[in-house]
């Protein structure tokens, strides 16, 4: 780790192997061209949006179970001093 923080230490790159359909190769091949950047560096691109994508759904759905926790608390809360909160209250 540098002084910086690991956010500014160097990647050290490593290869993968991947196998694909070949009509899924074909697609990358038109869409690196088209773009103007080699395979690779599309396949990095296209990994690095799909895990921020993946990401973004996971913190989505712990957000939402959070607030479905606090929620029902809530009402808890709300159902214990209700008898409280109409003391005092002529009937309704």
């Amino acid at each position: 780790m540098t002084a910086k923080g690991p956010a500014y230490e160097k990647e050290i790159p490593v290869r993968v192997n991947v196998q694909m359909p070949s009509r899924l190769r074909r697609g990358l091949d038109a869409k690196a061209s088209e773009i103007q950047i080699s395979v690779p560096e599309l396949i990095r691109v296209l990994l690095r949006q799909g895990l921020a994508q993946l990401e973004k759904e996971e913190l989505e759905r712990q957000l939402a179970a959070g607030y479905e926790y606090l929620a029902g608390g809530d009402q808890a809360l709300l159902e214990e001093f209700s008898a409280v909160d109409l003391e005092g209250w002529e009937e309704w």
